[in-house]
């Protein structure tokens, strides 16, 4: 009996459903739903305490800044107030006095300049000691505290240039000094005469190819020019004796000049003009 029900009940359920059933299961459905909680949509106002935080925590981000600004301003402005910012103390080494003061005049540096302005011009200043000061080859800039400290590498010299009785320094590139000085230094060869620039340059860059030997017994060069040589020069020995040269062939011919001088029994010129030869001094 119950297994008759069963079928019965399985048939009924497979029967495809009438018109008026139909509406009646759609509507059961629909009531169903309905009765679903529904999404419950976010308000502005649940937004605002998220909102409030964002805004303080980019507020204070900005108030940090703003202090941070203000407060290094006024650390830079104290400092630039301060003695500490300024150079109290120039110091020079490296050279003769009058070359130092010379460095000094050229760098442009002063007491109670700032001491940044020095740090961040300290590039232009050492080009104006080198292009100014010819004895001068670079300058070295160093701090301590408000103390400047500038110390000069001298160059090499060739010799020096007399004019108007004033000696000035002549660097191996042919470069004169603008300092006069009343006495040449050291054991340096004198130029003398050399109005056109192009042969004391010559002359110069012939001086730096002998040896320290031959250029510490030159006590003075003389430009002596003549109507077939325009490169003549006069040279006068710190042992007595006269070369003649030519400023081009000088360093290749002055080598033998010990060897000519050693054959003399007396003062001698010896010309190295055309070839090599010499003849008694008169």
């Amino acid at each position: 009996m119950k297994r008759r029900k069963f079928l019965k009940k399985n048939n009924v359920s497979d029967q495809p459903l009438t018109p008026w059933e139909r509406v009646q299961k759609e509507r059961r459905t629909k009531r169903v739903g309905k009765q679903l909680p529904l999404k419950r949509k976010k308000r502005i106002g649940d937004k605002l305490p998220r909102l409030v935080r964002q805004r303080n925590k980019v507020l204070r981000r900005q108030l940090f800044f703003n202090l941070l600004f203000f407060v290094t301003m006024a650390l830079i402005s104290l400092y630039f107030i301060l003695p500490v910012s300024r150079v109290q103390k120039i110091e020079v080494s490296g050279m003769d006095l009058q070359t130092e003061n010379a460095a000094l005049a050229a760098s442009g540096v002063k007491k109670e300049d700032q001491l940044l302005k020095v740090i961040f011009m300290q590039k232009k200043m050492t080009e104006n000691i080198t292009n100014t000061v010819a004895e001068i080859k670079n300058a070295e800039f160093k701090y301590q505290w408000t103390t400047v400290k500038i110390k000069v590498i001298p160059n090499t010299i060739s010799g020096y240039v007399l004019d108007k009785n004033r000696y000035y320094s002549v660097t191996q590139s042919g470069k004169v000094s603008k300092l006069a000085r009343n006495q040449p230094e050291d054991n340096y060869p004198v130029y003398s005469g050399f109005g056109n620039s192009r042969q004391l340059v010559s002359l110069a860059n012939q001086m730096k190819k002998l040896p320290t030997k031959l250029t510490g017994a030159v006590s003075e060069v003389h430009y002596a020019p003549s109507a077939v040589n325009p490169q003549r020069i006069q040279v006068y020995m710190n042992d007595g004796n006269e070369v003649i040269a030519t400023i081009s062939t000088f360093a290749q011919k002055m080598p033998y000049y010990s060897s000519i001088k050693a054959k003399a029994t007396q003062k001698i010129v010896v010309d190295f003009e055309v070839g090599a030869f010499s003849y008694p001094k008169k």
